[in-house]
């Protein structure tokens, strides 16, 4: 049975894809061409949060499909 993360892996997992979120956005950002500052924030919001709870909830599966994705 798989055991549920506690407060500061929990924590730990969602902090880091929530920075991941940010370069991921960012990346988007520059590669898309968006047209304003509110483009790139409301990305910024929305690939952090994504990125933080998918993180959260999946943890190692998650980065390991992140990383052959990038292969």
């Amino acid at each position: 049975m798989k055991k549920k993360p506690d407060f500061y892996q929990f924590t730990a997992r969602f902090g880091c894809g929530f920075i991941f979120g940010l370069f991921a956005a960012t990346s988007c950002y520059f590669i898309l061409g968006a047209q304003t500052m509110l483009g790139l924030f409301w990305g910024w919001v929305l690939f952090s949060l994504l990125f933080g709870v998918l993180s959260a909830i999946f943890g190692d599966h998650f980065w390991t499909k992140i990383y052959h994705w990038f292969l």
